[in-house]
């Protein structure tokens, strides 16, 4: 798919499933990452994650995570170590990726 890709850096895409759309109010219950490096998949990252809060029926509709589901798991506050080690000097690419950042400028 990527093979004739020439990166300069590794490509991270991020995949986020969340409590609702709204940025700085809804919660992470699942990051998923591939990394690309040379064009090619090197690595993946799956994390159910504990949002501390109850995950409304609408998203579950949406995505399929229930609260059981990520009861147990750690909080993304837990994994911000493993993620930033993932994602570590990478270009990050995703749907909606700016967004969040924009309303937080």
């Amino acid at each position: 798919m990527l093979k004739n890709l020439s990166l300069r850096k590794p490509l991270v895409f991020v995949d986020l499933e969340t409590t609702g759309p709204r940025v700085g109010v809804d919660r992470v219950v699942e990051f998923g990452a591939v990394r690309f490096e040379d064009g090619l998949p090197e690595r993946e990252l799956t994390l159910a994650l504990d949002p501390g809060m109850p995950i409304p029926p609408s998203a579950t509709a949406i995505h399929g995570v229930t609260d059981d589901h990520v009861a147990g798991c750690p909080t993304f506050a837990d994994v911000l170590d493993v993620i930033d080690e993932f994602l570590g000097g990478a270009d990050l690419a995703g749907y909606n990726l700016r967004r969040g950042v924009d309303r937080q400028a």
